[in-house]
């Protein structure tokens, strides 16, 4: 996926459903307004600091199977063939 990447969460309330990304600092995270904002004037605005988040995702791969075993899934849930 490859591409710098921030949740903005303000006012969130339960559980981060994304919390494996964002605890583990894969995803930098903004659950209050103020920390959203600096977000905006940060990760947006600032080309360097894209590229940062960039470099820290880099080593992150997918297989590009994981839409098709999810379709499959399903089918074998439901009992149909595809």
């Amino acid at each position: 996926m490859r591409k710098p990447v921030i949740s903005m969460q303000p006012g969130l309330r339960g559980e981060d459903p994304i919390a494996f990304l964002t605890e583990r600092k894969i995803i930098p995270v903004g659950y209050s307004e103020e920390a959203c904002r600096l977000f905006i004037k940060t990760a947006i605005l600032t080309k360097a600091y894209r590229k940062e988040l960039l470099q820290k995702v880099s080593g992150f791969r997918t297989d590009g199977k994981a839409t098709k075993r999810v379709v499959n899934l399903i089918y074998e849930m439901l009992g149909v063939s595809n």
